[in-house]
């Protein structure tokens, strides 16, 4: 896979803009005949790209003291692509800077 075409990549504000104008225009037609509701498919897809600036990495052992906190889950996303886990190793989180600075 080339380095450009990884989905942790920095993308700007404009290519964000227009990957959700397109997803918000396939989501309808793929909810008219999915088994999933349109939030379902929208939070699925909204959470595929990952925006540098809203996200911290956080490594194998640190990450232990947020795995058990409520909201864990929904503010974090294993980083495992291979580049990631050859960097970084196995177990490494992107996890939600906000959600941090709010509970922590």
């Amino acid at each position: 896979m080339e380095e450009n075409l990884k989905p942790f990549r920095i993308m700007t504000q404009e290519e964000l803009n227009n990957i959700k104008t397109e997803i918000n225009k396939a989501i309808a037609h793929i909810a008219r005949g999915s088994a999933f509701d349109v939030d379902t498919i929208k939070h699925i897809i909204a959470n595929m790209f990952i925006k540098e600036d809203d996200y911290v990495l956080i490594e194998w052992p640190d990450i232990q003291f947020y795995m058990d906190k409520e909201g864990f889950k929904e503010h974090s996303c294993l980083a495992n692509d291979e580049w990631v886990l050859d960097t970084y190793g196995s177990s490494t989180y992107f996890v939600n800077k906000k959600w941090i600075q709010d509970n922590f």
